[in-house]
């Protein structure tokens, strides 16, 4: 436009081999109305003109993408300039090419679990003939083969027109779904619909919610495998998907050759939407050799969807379990050189399990992985936790890590759903001094131990140093150096550092004495040093093992009326917090309370309250322990 005397304008492309070549030349039979002068270019020229170019003369010169520049030169006038309008770059039309053009979902947009949707579409005839007949599929999630049915028109659809068809084979609305779900429409024209690129559509389906729905969504105990002749309590996992909030659900299981069990959950404050309850059912059932098949379902009034209501379960009643549980991976990160890996697993089998196989990967790539045995074949008691510190480290320089994945592996593990964790925590260092020991005998001097314990979260041997002062003399201190050869962050495993250095006794047994532990990077000093101390006849034996574990007791009596008695043991003095919560999870009784070294017993007196299942629980130092109480009126 207003191309003045002097002023032009040429169309360039860039080549496979990146240089700008002119594109087209004028009459050389690919173009139309294609350059007005025989230089190639256009010039001389007013109003508006249109003009084409087929690129197929230029299909092997570009690369894998196209590039298009306008080039223009300026004459003597200020005024001369150009402008581009309705710029389009075509493909050829075929004869036969169809495509989806629009999904839709009926009978309903918004489908339910448990209804039927049919997909709804709208084919559009790129090409340049008429099409009487085509073939229509779809795909959704959890599908593995495409819905495929053949179209029929009964009027031939023209080029350029549009026409709606509706499958007569529908998809069932399972819960487990992904919401919204995404569902792909397509056509199939071949072998003459080349262009496969405009034959699909995709879209995502929102799944509407029901009214009242709950979902069992596991069996949580007993696991496959369970001690026979023993008393196995069953629970379970359920969701509200529903709208309206649930109060009241009964709850049924069945074992073989056993009567019914049926009981209400009762929830206060109700169960809303979305949010989920692990119930422990109240009555247990008598394993026997040999396997069973155990029912489980929910009887929700009104419950619209149904297939996710019941859950099976085959049980075999053997004379052992073996089962080893990864829980989870703790990263060292305190050493500037190198990061430190830490596997936690619980042993929950029926026996004590050695010989334990760990090992760990990162980023997803099992190459990487990394195989140990636990503590040179040390075993795991039953119902224990071990820590494994590994040897081989993760190098610093290849950070960052993505992800470390730890595992457990043993021969006959009754369930290998388990034995891999990838829950990932960041690892604390505490060291704590519990009780200096004191030798008191026959000799004039007397031996000095100090017992300490890891109670952080990080184990891995190591070299600590530790000490101790006598009478304030602060200017001669007693060091030495110990070595943790395991030193699991574990309450219960005690670490005892006997002192070369001896003291004198006195006869009165009274000692003015304080002794530490200085353990690296240890995150709380507050509990490094202690002065408590005992006087014991020989250094190594103590007199009662239980006092060195962290115990509590059944209440007694149970079952209870208003009034019950509980004894607990704490290897170390410290703070405790003991709680008392209903068969809902309502808290009923909540202490935090300071103990000595030793037994000790609670009494919870004038409790009035309604008859049926109690759990108490004592958490001390990272542990907790819980118990089951009856009620009766």
């Amino acid at each position: 436009r207003a191309l003045n005397s002097g002023s032009y304008i040429q169309v360039e492309y860039k080549n496979y081999l990146r240089e700008w070549v002119r594109l087209g030349a004028k009459n050389d039979g690919n173009g139309s109305n294609w350059y007005n002068n025989d230089s190639n270019r256009f010039d001389n020229s007013a109003g508006w003109t249109k003009h084409m170019y087929s690129l197929e003369s230029i299909g092997t010169d570009i690369g894998n993408k196209l590039e298009i520049r306008f080039v223009f030169r300026g004459g003597g006038s200020v005024n001369d300039g150009i402008a581009i309008d309705n710029f389009e770059i075509r493909r050829a039309l075929r004869p036969l090419d169809v495509g989806v053009v629009k999904i839709a979902i009926t009978p309903t947009e918004l489908p339910n679990f448990g209804s039927t949707y049919y997909p709804k579409i709208k084919v559009r005839n790129y090409g340049s003939e008429n099409v009487t007949n085509f073939t229509a599929c779809y795909t959704a999630e959890n599908m593995f083969i495409p819905v495929t049915e053949n179209v029929t028109l009964s009027t031939p659809l023209r080029p350029g027109d549009t026409t709606e068809y509706t499958f007569t084979n529908g998809q069932y609305v399972y819960d487990f779904l992904p919401n919204p779900f995404k569902i792909t429409a397509f056509t199939r024209l071949s072998p003459t619909d080349l262009y496969s690129d405009n034959d699909s559509l995709s879209r995502y389906i929102v799944i509407g919610p029901l009214s009242r729905d709950i979902a069992l969504k596991s069996i949580l105990s007993p696991s496959e495998t369970v001690v026979a002749n023993s008393d196995i309590e069953v629970s379970i996992h359920i969701k509200n998907l529903g709208i309206q909030p649930v109060t009241t659900l009964p709850v049924y299981y069945q074992v073989t050759g056993n009567n019914l069990v049926s009981e209400v959950v009762n929830f206060n404050p109700p169960l809303y939407n979305n949010e989920e309850y692990i119930y422990r059912f109240n009555s247990t059932y008598h394993s026997s050799y040999g396997a069973i098949n155990l029912k489980t379902w929910t009887g929700l009034e009104d419950d619209f969807y149904h297939d996710n209501d019941t859950l099976f379960r085959r049980v075999t009643g053997a004379s052992s379990t073996r089962d080893l549980e990864a829980k989870n991976i703790t990263i060292d990160d305190y050493n500037t050189d190198y990061i430190g890996v830490q596997l936690t697993f619980q042993n929950n089998s029926s026996v004590g399990i050695s010989d334990i196989a760990v090992g760990y990967y990162y980023n997803g790539d099992r190459a990487t992985m990394v195989e140990e045995i636990y503590r040179a074949g040390h075993s795991v008691t039953a119902g224990s936790v071990g820590h494994h510190y590994f040897t081989a480290t993760l190098p610093r320089a290849n950070a960052p890590y993505y992800g470390v994945c730890g595992y457990v592996r043993i021969l006959n593990d009754n369930n290998n759903e388990n034995d891999t964790t990838c829950t990932l925590y960041i690892g604390r260092r505490d060291a704590k001094s519990d009780t200096i020991f004191i030798e008191h005998n026959s000799n004039t001097m007397s031996t000095v131990q100090l017992r300490a314990r890891n109670i952080g979260t990080i184990g891995g041997p190591m070299n600590i140093n530790a000490g101790y002062v006598l009478n304030g003399d602060w200017l001669n201190p007693v060091n030495q150096v110990f070595n943790w050869p395991f030193n699991e962050p574990n309450p219960n495993m005690i670490n005892y550092l006997t002192f070369s250095q001896k003291i004198p006794r006195n006869m009165d047994r009274t000692y003015d004495i304080i002794a530490w532990v200085d353990y690296q990077y240890d995150a709380d000093r507050s509990n490094d040093t202690t002065i408590i101390y005992k006087t014991v006849d020989i250094i190594g034996l103590d007199d009662d093992v239980e006092t060195n574990k962290f115990t509590l007791d059944q209440n007694i009596p149970n079952p209870l009326e208003n009034s019950t008695s509980i004894s607990f043991n704490l290897p170390s003095a410290g703070n405790t917090r003991f709680f008392v919560v209903n068969n809902l999870g309502k808290l009923i009784i909540n202490e935090n309370k300071f103990y000595t070294e030793g037994k000790h017993e609670i009494h919870l007196d004038n409790l009035n309250l309604t008859q049926g299942i109690y759990y108490y629980i004592l958490e001390f130092e990272g542990q907790k322990i819980s118990k089951k109480m009856v009620v009766v009126r």
